[in-house]
């Protein structure tokens, strides 16, 4: 859920509360898909909830979380120490590009 404050909101955040509700074990070594959605924004807390789909489009377990914004720490210095070396070039440039 941290990456859709960063993706949604450019902002970095640190978990303050989140719950997982695991629907169907789920094993190492299996592609998963992961959802996230802002649902509310307020001061310097994001809620957010999500989904974690199977390769079939099940859902394998989904969460709720309120995650608060970090301080002394912006969303470019951040990206600066990720490695993007097997990024496709417009996912890293979507998260080099942020202000």
């Amino acid at each position: 859920m941290w990456w859709t404050v960063a993706v949604e909101a450019r902002q970095v955040s640190m978990t303050r509360k989140m719950e997982v509700e695991f629907l169907r074990p789920m094993k190492v070594e299996t592609p998963y898909t992961a959802k996230g959605k802002l649902l509310k924004h307020e001061h310097t807390n994001y809620w957010l909830s999500s989904v974690i789909d199977d390769s079939s489009g099940q859902v394998a377990a989904k969460g709720m979380g309120i995650y608060k914004l970090a301080k002394g720490i912006t969303f470019r210095v951040l990206m600066s120490d990720f490695d993007f070396t097997h990024v496709d070039p417009q996912m890293k440039e979507m998260f080099t590009s942020a202000p």
